[in-house]
């Protein structure tokens, strides 16, 4: 089951969704905090473990964006 992060366009809180499928109709979905239907749908960075055991962020196409929010 994906996990999507999301950010409120209207109070700005970012947010986590579970889906049970990867159809997801972002227009619907609803802030936690403000309960506004204004959400956009993140590109998240993840994690993958090393021989060293040491946690590395891995990204792809050089970086998420204007609007992603990581201050890389």
């Amino acid at each position: 089951m994906p996990i999507y992060e999301f950010r409120c366009r209207q109070c700005e809180e970012v947010f986590q969704e579970l889906f049970t499928t990867s159809n997801i109709e972002i227009a619907g979905i609803e802030c936690p905090h403000c309960h506004a239907k204004q959400a956009e749908k993140l590109l998240s960075v993840f994690a993958a473990e090393t021989k060293s055991e040491t946690v590395m962020p891995v990204m792809s196409g050089g970086g998420c964006g204007p609007s992603c929010g990581c201050h890389h």
